[in-house]
């Protein structure tokens, strides 16, 4: 729904402006944490960005697209 995209563009906006949000979000999960490395830890201070798309024809899935600022680990922002 439109509320629901607003509010999601506006909480986006507010978790950018966190610095280490994301590598703290993957360091405190508890599956996620054992099995990142620390080269993946120091990766994850670059992400800005996480969207989830939700796909519900013909079957039930989504698309998870991560975006990152300019880094040494990745040459494209997505």
């Amino acid at each position: 729904s439109q509320r629901r995209k607003v509010h999601l563009e506006h909480r986006s906006a507010i978790i950018q402006g966190i610095r280490g949000f994301w590598v703290e979000v993957f360091m405190n999960h508890p599956q996620m944490s054992v099995l990142m490395s620390k080269q993946d830890a120091d990766m994850l201070h670059f992400m800005t960005n996480l969207e989830v798309e939700e796909f519900r024809h013909p079957t039930r899935h989504c698309k998870i697209t991560l975006s990152f600022r300019r880094n040494r680990y990745f040459q494209n922002e997505v």
